[in-house]
């Protein structure tokens, strides 16, 4: 069974705190148990269920689709339809009681077209543009660090490409040397080349690496190295501990 991850449970959390909020703030919270009997805890819980769902589906539909795409029309001409639903839809949903025949503890009565105007224009509509700026400005940020991560990326595989090729032509350079001169070491030099450049293009693309696999390449960096430079020069290289089952 997979672990959830930081992430999802930051989402669940989010989630159950902001729904919390009506039973919270319910003028009915003295009895709690019969919250969902109320016809007005109803409405706003409804409400922002549907919040809820339109939040994740500004995150991960209009936002990429309309709003970084720069269709700033079909964003605002959703947004405002998105509003209208939030508004509406629990008003469809529970039906609303009249002064005679209300069994609520809050004593609910209908709203007049006023209170209904303001409730609409109000209270719906703060709960609806924080859900909004939030979802918004989440994926802005998340935008920006994915085009940081991108451009990191980016110039690391710029440097890698600068370095590999005066690396190999080292390396050949010293292996064709040995080859001349007949030496014992050249077939182990060309496998410890092959290794490393296995290696750069394959498992080094990853995120994580095994910790043997990145020693062994450093290790054999190492040796290819030592048939440039002079005999005079004293190298030192110890690797001390376990690496085995240990990832980079």
């Amino acid at each position: 069974m997979k672990r959830i991850t930081p992430q999802i449970l930051i989402h669940i959390i989010g989630c159950v705190v902001f729904l919390s909020l009506p039973i919270l703030f319910s003028p009915d919270f003295d009895n709690i148990f019969d919250l969902y009997k109320i016809p007005p805890f109803q409405l706003d819980f409804i409400g922002y269920i549907i919040l809820v769902i339109y939040f994740y589906a500004n995150y991960y539909i209009f936002i990429p689709k309309y709003y970084f795409q720069k269709k700033y029309a079909f964003f605002a001409a959703i947004t405002l339809l998105c509003f209208l639903l939030v508004s509406f839809i629990p008003n469809l949903l529970v039906p609303m009681p009249d002064a005679q025949c209300s069994n609520s503890t809050s004593n609910f009565l209908p709203p007049t077209l006023h209170e209904t105007i303001f409730r609409f224009f109000y209270h719906h509509f703060f709960e609806f543009l924080i859900v909004c700026t939030l979802s918004l400005m989440l994926k802005i940020s998340s935008r920006l660090k994915l085009a940081e991560t991108e451009k990191v990326n980016a110039e690391l595989s710029y440097l890698k490409a600068q370095i590999n090729p005066h690396f190999l032509f080292n390396t050949l350079n010293s292996i064709y040397s040995l080859a001349i001169e007949k030496s014992d070491y050249t077939a182990t030099a060309v496998v410890k080349l092959s290794g490393m450049m296995r290696y750069v293009i394959t498992d080094a693309s990853h995120k994580f690496v095994p910790l043997e696999k990145e020693i062994t390449y450093i290790s054999n960096y190492i040796d290819l190295q030592k048939l440039r430079i002079d005999s005079t020069i004293k190298l030192f290289y110890q690797v001390t501990g376990n690496t085995a089952n240990k990832n980079i």
